[in-house]
C-alpha cells in the first residue's frame, strides 16, 4: 500500500481517484498472484495502457487498465524478489531487476501486446565461491553458492553467460519448482585446460558433498557427456569429491577424495585409468593420503603429479606409472594447493596461516 500511495502522489488530483479504484479492484480480481507482497510497480505510457506489477516470489504481472482484466503472467521473470519495474518512455520495453542479479528488458510490439524476454545481464545470485582465470586472463571461469557455473568476458560482456546444466529451465517448469533445486551441488573447486577445448570436455568440477566429478564442455557452454566416477567395485561409501586437476595436454583429469584417494580419468572416453596408491612393504596398498586431498596439479610434461592432503603431507608422483616419487611433511594440515606448471614450484596454505613454497 504504501508504494501505491507514492506513486499516486505524482499523479495528478483528477486521475488519483480513478487509477486507484482499478488498482484495488484488480487485485481483487487476484488475491494470490503477488504474494506474499507487492515488491515494484510500474505504469506504461501513452499508447499503452498497461500497468505492471512484481512480487517478491519473482513474477511480474500485467494489467489492462482499459479492460480492467489480466492482461499477461510472467511466472519465471526472476528467481527472486523484484526490486524494480520501469516502462520506457515512447517504447514498448519494460526493464526488470531483481534481487538475483539480473536486469531484464522485454518486449511488447506484438498485436496482443504479449512481454517476450528481449535482451538481460545476469550474475551469480549469490556469492561466488571459486574464481579462475582462464584464456590468459580474458574470461573467468565463476561457481557460487547459487549453484550455478558462469563465464565471464573480461573483453565484452555480451559474451558472459551461464553454461547449461541439461534442460533446467524446462524440467524446472514441468515440475514446478525452483531452478536452484535441479541443479547440482555447489562447486567447491575446478580445473580446466585450453588445449582441447575444440575436442572435448575441457573442465572438471567437484561439488560439495557429490562423489562424482562433472565435465563441462566450454566450447558448446554445456554439461559435459562424463561423470567421472571410480569404478562400481572400488567406490568408497560417503567418499565425496574434494580436489580435481586437469593435464596441461588436456587429455586427463585428475580426481581427489575426501578418503586420500585420488583416480584419473580419460577426458575424451570418460574411462578410469588408474588410482595412485601408496605399497607398503607387505604389499598393501594404501590411498595417496590419510584424508581430505585438497589440492593436485601436474606439471607441464606429464611427468609428475603434485598431491596435498588435509593429513600434513605434500606427495610428488609418477604420472605416468602411478607410483610415489617423493613426499614431504608439512607441519601443519595443508588447505589449498596451487602449482606453477612452468617453474614447478607448489604454493601450499596450511591451516597455521602460513604459505610454504616448495620446489617440487
Amino acid at each position: 500500500a504504501r508504494c501505491l500511495l507514492a506513486w499516486h502522489s505524482s499523479s495528478r488530483a483528477g486521475l488519483r481517484l480513478t487509477r486507484l479504484t482499478v488498482h484495488c479492484w484488480l487485485f481483487a480480481a487476484l488475491p494470490r498472484l503477488l504474494r506474499p507482497a507487492v515488491a515494484a510497480v510500474a505504469a506504461a505510457g501513452q499508447g499503452l495502457p498497461l500497468l505492471a506489477a512484481g512480487g517478491s516470489a519473482g513474477v511480474v504481472a500485467l494489467w489492462s487498465l482499459e479492460g480492467r482484466c489480466l492482461h499477461h503472467v510472467i511466472r519465471d521473470a526472476h528467481d527472486r524478489p523484484l526490486l524494480a519495474l520501469h516502462f520506457l518512455a515512447g517504447e514498448p520495453l519494460l526493464m526488470s531487476s531483481a534481487r538475483d542479479n539480473s536486469i531484464k528488458q522485454w518486449v511488447l510490439d506484438g498485436a496482443d501486446a504479449v512481454p517476450r524476454l528481449l535482451k538481460f545481464r545476469s550474475g551469480h545470485s549469490a556469492p561466488p565461491a571459486v574464481v579462475r582465470h582462464y584464456a590468459e586472463g580474458l574470461r573467468l571461469l565463476s561457481a557460487g553458492a547459487d549453484r550455478s557455473f558462469r563465464l565471464f568476458s573480461t573483453i565484452q560482456d555480451q559474451q558472459s553467460r551461464e553454461l547449461s546444466q541439461k534442460h533446467v529451465a524446462a524440467r524446472a517448469k514441468k515440475l514446478k519448482v525452483s531452478q536452484e533445486e535441479l541443479k547440482l551441488p555447489r562447486v567447491i573447486q575446478l580445473a580446466a585446460s585450453e588445449t582441447r577445448e575444440r575436442d572435448w570436455a575441457n573442465v572438471v568440477s567437484c561439488h560439495a558433498g557429490d562423489p562424482a566429478a562433472y565435465t563441462w564442455r566450454l566450447a558448446h557452454f554445456t554439461l559435459g557427456e562424463h561423470v567421472l566416477t571410480p569404478p562400481p567395485d572400488e567406490q568408497q561409501a560417503a567418499a565425496a569429491a574434494t580436489a580435481v586437476a586437469v593435464s596441461c595436454c588436456g587429455n586427463f583429469a585428475l580426481v581427489g577424495s575426501d578418503a586420500g584417494r585420488v583416480d584419473r580419468y580419460n577426458l575424451q572416453s570418460g574411462i578410469h585409468r588408474g588410482t595412485y596408491w601408496r605399497k607398503q612393504a607387505n604389499g598393501a596398498l594404501l590411498p595417496a593420503h590419510d584424508s581430505t586431498i585438497v589440492g593436485l596439479g601436474s606439471d607441464s610434461c606429464n611427468k609428475l603429479l603434485v598431491t596435498a592432503g588435509s593429513d600434513a603431507m605434500l606427495r610428488t608422483w609418477d604420472f605416468r606409472r602411478q607410483k610415489l616419487a617423493g613426499e614431504l611433511p608439512l607441519g601443519a594440515a595443508a588447505t589449498h594447493l596451487a602449482l606453477h606448471a612452468g617453474s614447478d614450484l607448489a604454493a601450499v596454505g596450511c591451516v597455521d596461516r602460513v604459505v610454504r613454497l616448495v620446489d617440487v
